[in-house]
């Protein structure tokens, strides 16, 4: 029986260049699909998560508050603030 861990440079170069065609094909069905579903080009639209909402972190977010699609704290306050803020301004 031949041991798994056994692959010659022929075989090993077939699988890594079928895995290779597979990984360049998959991201275009799932950004064809974004792209038909909200009529923007995904990449195109950069997306930014902020942490740390407090009151520099709020300043900060204002400066790029179209591109923020996600906030995080560890006080919940800060944290809903934070997203009734965003939720307001660019409608996310």
């Amino acid at each position: 029986m031949k041991s798994p861990w056994s692959t010659n440079r022929r075989e090993f170069l077939r699988q890594a260049a079928l895995g290779v065609g597979a990984g360049l094909a998959m991201p275009n069905l799932f950004l064809n699909k974004t792209f038909a579903a909200t009529g923007e080009n995904p990449n195109e639209f950069v997306r930014i998560g902020v942490i740390g909402t407090g009151g520099q972190g709020v300043a900060n977010m204002r400066a790029i508050m179209k591109n923020v699609t996600a906030v995080c704290d560890v006080d919940k306050t800060h944290a809903a603030s934070a997203a009734a803020l965003v939720e307001k301004d660019t409608g996310r």
